[in-house]
């Protein structure tokens, strides 16, 4: 397990010393998400819960925001450009 550190009352959290960061990694992170590999693809479009907690509104504007990236990202395939 790995160790939490020391306990700092004034944060109320754990820190750790500070170490050096892994440019390299860090570069590689960069790389990925300017390319849109970041992360997975949502598998769905949201729904459950989480949806209609969204007042009406707000569902129709992120639907329409939606259509209108599709149309580009279509257009831009299709076309090689704007």
């Amino acid at each position: 397990m790995r160790e939490l550190g020391r306990y700092d009352t004034s944060l109320q959290m754990f820190v750790r010393p500070m170490q050096e960061c892994d440019i390299g990694h860090l570069i590689m992170l960069r790389k990925q998400a300017e390319k849109g590999r970041f992360g997975p693809l949502p598998l769905s479009q949201p729904r459950g819960d989480y949806l209609f907690k969204m007042p009406p509104s707000e569902i129709v504007r992120y639907a329409i925001q939606q259509t209108r990236e599709e149309a580009l990202r279509s257009h831009i395939i299709n076309n090689g450009g704007y």
